[in-house]
């Protein structure tokens, strides 16, 4: 780990606030302590992962292994801090992070270490300072998280079409559109009749 901030420690759990998969703090820890993290004046960082892949691995080598495949992922960010496990692929990692710079350096080393683990991930980011509450840094790192999937399912594309998708993804988060809601809209745009 060449991440130099001493991460946080993860915190004691009570049963109810416990993930039965990982051992990780659940969702209802989340949406009861971050706030609390967002009411304090230091910065943080919060990261959205979204793991790839882990339905094909439900489809083709069963669940057991996609169980496994979590478990892997939750132990490899846990070393950088507050790990979270919300539900199925979706975990969350609240660092000491303090600039951009030390926040998109964690992201890139977890992201590198969950791929040498077989647990490939997209990670969006947000530093805490960047948003007002913490329904906002949440959704800012959500955000973050599904531009990163687009640009890592994208990278065989070309260069211009590279950059229509990170357009597509900065107008969703300036027009407050959820990017996962993004491909379903272009569909229904796509089979609309014509006017």
């Amino acid at each position: 780990m060449t991440y130099e901030r001493q991460p946080y420690e993860q915190p004691y759990l009570d049963p109810e606030d416990t993930d039965a998969l990982t051992g990780l703090a659940n969702r209802r820890w989340l949406n009861d302590n971050l706030p609390l993290f967002s009411a304090l004046p230091a910065e943080f960082g919060l990261h959205f992962l979204d793991l790839d892949g882990l339905k094909e691995t439900n489809d083709t080598l069963g669940h057991e292994a996609g169980d496994a495949l979590i478990q892997r992922a939750g132990s490899t960010i846990s070393k950088y801090g507050i790990a979270v496990h919300l539900s199925g692929d979706e975990f969350v990692l609240i660092t000491n992070s303090k600039t951009q710079e030390e926040l998109t350096a964690v992201a890139a080393e977890v992201q590198d270490e969950l791929t040498i683990n077989n647990a490939p991930a997209s990670i969006g980011s947000a530093l805490h300072t960047e948003a007002e509450d913490a329904s906002k840094i949440l959704k800012n790192a959500d955000s973050a998280m599904y531009t990163n999937k687009m640009q890592r399912k994208l990278e065989s594309y070309s260069l211009e079409q590279q950059a229509v998708i990170q357009l597509i993804g900065e107008l969703a988060t300036k027009a407050d559109i959820r990017l996962r809601d993004v491909p379903s809209m272009l569909d229904a745009m796509l089979k609309s009749p014509e006017n």
